[in-house]
């Protein structure tokens, strides 16, 4: 293709720009044009072209069992890791995505915070509708709080999809009690079902790796059904109060559809007292954390992203 696309609404910084122009000039297409398993295999393939995380001690698989069967999951430990557990749960859309497409950056947090890494593999859709995935990472970080842990301060972290099931968990383990959790890291969150933001209007245009059109898709997939939009677990938005939801650091990116309802789930957390630390990578696409190797600004949140671990569970 080798087109000039320096016409578009693209991000100004250069290695965020060589990411689309590679995606264009390989006649990538957008999410909501691709078939599920399509859009799968796609994205296993595309994590083959990043480089592998670093070498931990102890890489662990196990279930956590449920009433429903279990849920897979993957702990990352390096030597003399510290007390701490972190939770990771992916994004994807609630789709896409996994345990083995998240091991670098699980490897990654493991290597660099001193702490374990408990990875959730939770049920996708369409196969697995709502409440599918809340339940299942929901289900994993209680049994961390009450059964693993045994006390060790407790860290969850997510992205996109993964971020809204944080969210969710969260605030399930508040309203249960007893389910202490130290810190949610949430980086460009899906709070809001109703997608009527002024950053969706303005990506709802394709080019970039996630659209409008794109999370709509993700949507439609995860919860057909409008009325179960609109209830706390699938929209965090419409959580009544927020007041004793853990502490949180929250990303957002400059192109991305879901800015907005970051910016505002964050205004909101903030208004509730709960401590927030808010960061944005203006010149940044939704999906750039997991190229921490190649993009500069990915590599610095990642190193926010540990540093705000590391302090939150020393601390506990």
């Amino acid at each position: 293709m080798n087109e000039d696309h320096s016409s578009r609404d693209w991000p100004s910084d250069p290695h965020m720009r060589e990411v689309l122009q590679g995606l264009l000039d390989a006649d990538v297409p957008q999410i909501y044009a691709s078939g599920v398993n399509e859009l799968r295999d796609r994205i296993r393939e595309m994590r083959k072209n990043l480089p592998p995380g670093p070498e931990v001690e102890t890489v662990t698989s196990f279930v956590v069992p449920t009433a429903w069967g279990g849920v897979p999951v993957r702990s990352y430990a390096s030597e003399g890791s510290g007390g701490g557990v972190i939770v990771y749960i992916h994004g994807g859309g609630w789709v896409i995505g996994g345990i083995d497409e998240s091991d670098g950056l699980c490897r990654y947090l493991a290597r660099e915070s001193g702490h374990e890494v408990i990875s959730v593999g939770y049920r996708l859709a369409p196969e697995h509708r709502f409440p599918a995935a809340i339940d299942d990472a929901d289900a994993v970080v209680s049994w961390v709080s009450r059964v693993y842990a045994k006390g060790r301060p407790l860290a969850l972290v997510g992205d996109s999809a993964g971020a809204n099931l944080v969210i969710g968990a969260a605030r399930r383990a508040r309203d249960r009690g007893n389910e202490p959790i130290d810190l949610q890291v949430l980086v460009y969150p899906v709070t809001d079902h109703r997608m009527d933001t002024e950053s969706y209007r303005r990506f709802d245009v394709d080019g970039l790796l996630m659209v409008s059109a794109d999370m709509r898709w993700f949507w439609d997939h995860y919860i057909p059904d409008a009325e179960d939009r609109a209830t706390p677990d699938a929209s965090p938005a419409l959580i009544a109060d927020l007041a004793g939801l853990p502490p949180a650091v929250l990303i957002t990116v400059g192109f991305d559809p879901l800015r907005d309802e970051g910016v505002a789930f964050a205004e909101r957390l903030a208004a509730a007292g709960v401590p927030v630390t808010t960061r944005e990578y203006p010149q940044m696409i939704h999906g750039f954390l997991s190229m921490f190797a190649r993009v500069p600004d990915a590599a610095d949140a990642m190193k926010l992203i540990v540093a705000e671990l590391t302090r939150a569970l020393r601390a506990s």
